[in-house]
């Protein structure tokens, strides 16, 4: 979505040449290939650890912090592969977002008519709002 704000906003005349099918396709398979090979991974190498102790986890979602806790293994390289998964899957993709809203940001500053700038600014607070909120409790749970 930043990606078609950043096009739609700052290259208008260009939009439908750099925000066509086959460029839609490309970003939608990569972003589910990519998040599905990380996911995979993630939960097989947390299923092929040693369980020891109680095995109920006090939260409302199984997520891998939560059932790593249980393990009686060393997690030493699992962390490392947490980490530099989030950093990955979260953190480099929400830097990208924010620097192409930045880019907006000065796009927008330049238009003259303050109708344009209203509408350019409430078609993007929406969804810096909801990758903001996404990345950050993402980034709080896995880093």
């Amino acid at each position: 979505m930043a990606y078609d704000r950043f096009a739609a906003i700052c290259h208008p005349l260009s939009y439908p040449v750099m925000m066509n099918k086959k460029v839609f396709v490309k970003l939608v398979v990569f972003l589910w290939v990519s998040g599905t090979m990380m996911t995979t991974v993630q939960t097989t190498w947390v299923f092929s650890f040693p369980y020891c102790g109680p095995n109920e986890i006090n939260h409302i979602s199984c997520e891998s912090p939560a059932v790593l806790e249980l393990a009686c293994a060393d997690l030493f390289f699992f962390e490392i592969y947490a980490f530099a998964g989030t950093i990955l899957i979260v953190m480099v993709p929400f830097l990208l977002i924010l620097l192409s809203y930045i880019r907006i940001l000065f796009a927008i500053l330049k238009m003259s008519p303050t109708t344009g700038r209203q509408k350019s600014f409430s078609t993007c607070a929406s969804h810096l709002t909801s990758v903001t909120l996404f990345c950050g409790t993402a980034s709080m749970t896995y880093l």
